[in-house]
């Protein structure tokens, strides 16, 4: 299996930058699109969009959707049905 290579992902307290439209970090961003990616190639979606965090499992989105906060990661895997893994340390 191919492997990707990640940019370090940054701290818990380099997330937030008050300086960016978005306050997400360039760092965080670059590391989620590189996880994107990685993603992208291995299940086959041709591409990916960015939505803001899901209220509940059962909330409006569509398939190819996906949302990033401090502790998940969530993916729509179907209309309006989402599933979030945790971002743990190893």
């Amino acid at each position: 299996m191919a492997t990707a290579n990640f940019p370090p992902l940054p701290t818990q307290t380099q997330f937030f930058d008050k300086g960016s439209a978005s306050g997400i970090s360039w760092g965080w961003l670059q590391w989620f699109l590189a996880l994107a990616r990685a993603i992208t190639s291995l299940i086959g979606i041709v591409s990916l969009q960015v939505v803001g965090i899901p209220a509940n499992s059962g909330a409006p989105g569509t398939v190819n959707q996906v949302a990033l906060d401090n502790d998940f990661l969530y993916v729509c895997v179907a209309s309006n049905t989402w599933k979030r893994i945790p971002l743990v340390s190893f």
